[in-house]
């Protein structure tokens, strides 16, 4: 392109002669807000934060055991996913299943369906009046039932439509003022009697029972307990409790119950049977009441349910009732869900600390009247840590033996045991469960995928990258990757799984395969550090840069602030080799190196190397600077050897010249060089541009892409103050100015001229107010007029008013005197 070939004479011509310019539409408005974001960026917004389930670490697939329990799965959340729940429709089948058996009827189910569920009330008796004319005629089972003189099934039907309309929130009327009928008492009582009257009538008892159903309904949303109570035991008590309409009929029933007890237990009842009632019986059963609620069980099987809802209620360790519930009814179909959801919490207050960072998502603490006390969190935090600890050792000892022909899944309990056996760091031990669990009875596709996620977990030796130990890792991941179908939310679970193997490979050192490993993260969970137990604001200045970011949008943000710059050079080194293994192949499969070299360049700037930053920024390709994909070709645009008083982040009036990061290092070098070359006969005006590049580089400047991905206005002064705890190693010269103010103040010293003197002191007091602004930040509100105060304390204005006092009223109040003294630079 030709502004960069023919940069070298742009630059001679024009880094003294911004005027020679004609300004811009950039040049003359100034941007008050950017929001500048280079590549794909770390994204802050303000007041947002991610929801807990976003990182929290969860590896083991939580519906392994019974997908029944779905809403009762580990979480977060109130209930784990509600909305997207397939079994709620598992009692309406159940209902399905019992009218074609006790009608007769052999055709489409879905006939059935569209009566039962999605014929309104008027439509319904409009087809009653008009029969062989309505549309509903076609329906199959209306067919049936005229054909073979149903009437019974005729009449049960309309009676059932009619109450719909009392007994739910139904309008015939979307327009009308009220519900119709909603209120009036007079036709829920006819309802009544017309139900008690063809109860008496019907001779099928299976109509019978369906008409006692709706009695105890018109009843319920009557609020008349003493009629729920007597249609109950009258009309539903005496049939069998295999339909699902003995349960539904027994939640109006426990509804109207005062007795709290007794009403968990019916609840509890309901709750096995009725799995559309089971989020509502799970809300409404007091935990509190749960052993007084055992008296009330016919046999250990219903305490066993009992101790299961209350369980399912509480979200600490609950390894107690778990083995109470074992006692009582080791084949119970949710101990397998209780079970999971114990291993689901370690997972989130062992894990997510040590992988994602960050506090666990459901946090105990001993007493909330301290939450607010500074350091509590931390406190409780390392006391709940060693509490957890032990208690994988107790949930673990509990599972491993068990009696397995006792359990409902011995492949199952033995995978249970490989992975917490694999959280107590007892490889061995879990590589011998996961062998057990491969080979036991009750073995399907989703534990065989769990076998595979745990054996890299248990089985991978991040020291170790011999040909054997690749060869294993990338034949699991491939299995993975071709039995997707398989995996539990595969997307989600592959990219914790590659999170694992980031951290882990990093714990042992080797930053190439934890920068690989973080390569095939597909962008769900990229976390770290605020949050955190740990140190979260502290960084390691010989290793990386800034461990107090949370959310890396890519391998590339992984490594800015994970890694040394001898850690990228490794990486680069590593792109380079010739005989990569086939596991190096794969996981490195879209690295790209000029990205990389990119970012050795900015992290050697932040060093202070300017050879070291050339030389990286020189292996990155000018297709790289110039690609319409990257964010350089719009800030990195204007020229960074020019600034004024004010000019920030808007385009100088010498915005045709444009840069590479590698010429703008490159000429940065040699403007130094000029400076400080004694012989040079204008030292001062090259140390005023070297200056200005340095200022230009900061976060006030122009070229601030120079060290930086991203932009945000609220780094320094929006709400999260705290992000600049969260240091890199530059942060005195990106933020505070600190080489500007060193060249502006060289060029001071070697210059006679008293005019550049002050100006350079100006420039210097410039630097001086962003940094005080940034110092006083917090306490703004508390400080009147600001704007004097921030003033009043920058000690190099002051200077210029005492030393300089002639020129102090234009430097200092009049904008527009900058190029008058800048011209005269020497």
């Amino acid at each position: 392109m030709k502004p960069l070939k023919k940069f070298t004479r742009a630059f001679k011509l024009y880094i003294f002669r911004p005027s020679a310019f004609k300004p811009t539409f950039f040049a003359k408005v100034a941007l008050v807000l950017c929001f500048l974001l280079a590549l794909k960026p770390i994204l802050y917004a303000c007041g947002w934060y991610p929801e807990p389930e976003t990182y929290r670490f969860v590896l083991f697939n939580p519906s392994l055991s019974n997908q029944k329990f779905q809403p009762f799965y580990f979480t977060s959340r109130f209930l784990y996913d509600y909305e997207n729940l397939e079994n709620r429709y598992i009692s309406n089948d159940q209902n399905l299943q019992e009218w074609i058996k006790n009608t007769g009827y052999q055709g489409d189910r879905k006939a059935i369906d569209h009566i039962l569920n999605y014929v309104s009330p008027e439509e319904f008796a409009e087809w009653i009046e008009k029969r062989a004319q309505h549309a509903l005629s076609a329906n199959p089972f209306i067919q049936f039932l005229e054909k073979n003189s149903k009437q019974e099934i005729i009449d049960y039907l309309r009676f059932a439509k009619k109450c719909e309309i009392v007994n739910t929130e139904y309008k015939a009327d979307p327009w009308a003022d009220k519900y119709e009928a909603k209120n009036e008492s007079s036709v829920r009582e006819g309802l009544q009697k017309e139900g008690e009257q063809l109860y008496q009538s019907s001779k099928d008892s299976f109509i019978k029972f369906r008409i006692g159903f709706q009695l105890v309904r018109l009843a319920r949303y009557a609020n008349d307990v003493t009629k729920t109570k007597a249609y109950y035991e009258k009309y539903i008590k005496p049939f069998p409790s295999e339909s699902i309409v003995y349960y539904w009929a027994m939640w109006h029933y426990a509804e109207m119950m005062a007795d709290i007890p007794y009403r968990d237990y019916l609840y509890a009842l309901v709750f096995e049977k009725a799995h559309d009632k089971k989020v509502r019986a799970y809300n409404l059963f007091d935990s509190q009441e749960a052993e007084s609620a055992l008296s009330f069980a016919e046999n250990e099987h219903e305490k066993a349910n009992i101790l299961v809802l209350k369980t399912l209620n509480y979200v600490g360790r609950a390894l107690p009732d778990i083995k109470r519930i074992f006692a009582l009814d080791p084949k119970n179909e949710g101990l397998g869900t209780l079970l999971i959801r114990e291993i689901n919490k370690l997972e989130d207050w062992l894990l997510t600390s040590k992988y994602a960072e960050h506090f666990p998502t459901v946090f105990l603490m001993e007493n909330k009247e301290r939450q607010d006390t500074p350091g509590y969190y931390d406190e409780m935090s390392e006391k709940n840590y060693q509490k957890d600890l032990a208690y994988v050792k107790d949930v673990l000892n509990f599972v491993e033996n068990a009696p397995k022909n006792s359990v409902d899944n011995p492949s199952l309990w033995h995978l249970m045991s490989a992975y917490l056996a694999f959280m107590d760091s007892q490889f061995a031990k879990a590589s011998q469960y996961l062998n057990e669990a491969q080979k036991a009875k009750g073995l399907n596709d989703r534990i065989e995928a769990q076998i595979h996620l745990v054996r890299i977990m248990s089985e991978l030796h991040p020291e170790n990258t011999n040909k054997q130990h690749d060869d294993f890792l990338l034949n699991e991941i491939r299995w993975l990757e071709q039995n997707q179908q398989k995996v539990y939310q595969f997307r989600k679970t592959f990219s914790k799984l590659m999170l694992v193997l980031t951290k882990r490979y990093k714990a042992a050192g080797n930053m190439v395969r934890a920068t690989i490993c973080h390569n095939k993260i597909n962008g769900y969970v990229r976390f770290e550090g605020i949050g955190s137990p740990k140190d979260k604001y502290e960084y390691d200045k010989e290793k990386g840069e800034n461990l107090g970011q949370n959310f890396y949008s890519s391998y590339l943000f992984f490594l800015d602030e994970q890694a040394s710059s001898k850690d990228v050079e490794d990486v680069l080194a590593f792109l380079d080799k010739k005989d990569k293994t086939p596991l190096e192949k794969y996981l490195s499969e879209g690295l790209n190196k000029d990205r990389i070299s990119d970012l050795l360049g900015i992290k050697y700037l932040r060093e202070d190397n300017l050879p070291k930053a050339r030389e990286a920024f020189k292996m990155v390709s000018n297709d790289f600077w110039l690609s319409k994909d990257e964010s350089y070709l719009n800030y990195l645009n204007s020229n960074p050897f020019y600034t004024n008083f004010y000019q920030e982040h808007s385009q100088s009036l010498a915005d045709t010249v444009r840069f590479t990061k590698y010429t703008l290092v490159d000429s940065l070098i040699k403007v130094i060089e000029k400076a400080e070359n004694v012989k040079e006969p204008n030292r001062a005006k090259w140390y005023f541009l070297a200056a200005n590049c340095y200022l230009n580089m900061t976060f006030f400047g122009n070229s601030w892409i120079m060290t930086r991905y991203w932009w945000s206005n609220s780094e320094l002064y929006g709400s999260n103050y705290l992000m600049r705890l969260s240091k890199y190693k530059d942060d005195e010269i990106y933020y505070g100015g600190k080489k500007a103010k060193e060249f502006y103040l060289k060029a001071m010293q070697v210059t006679k001229n008293e005019e550049t003197k002050a100006l350079c002191l100006r420039m210097v007091g410039r630097c001086e107010k962003q940094q005080l602004i940034i110092k006083n930040y917090p306490k703004r509100y508390d400080i009147e007029n600001w704007d004097d105060y921030i003033f009043n304390q920058n000690q190099y204005y002051q200077q210029i008013k005492q030393d300089y006092p002639q020129f102090s009223d234009k430097l200092l109040f009049q904008c527009t005197s900058f190029e008058e003294f800048y011209q005269k630079l020497q």
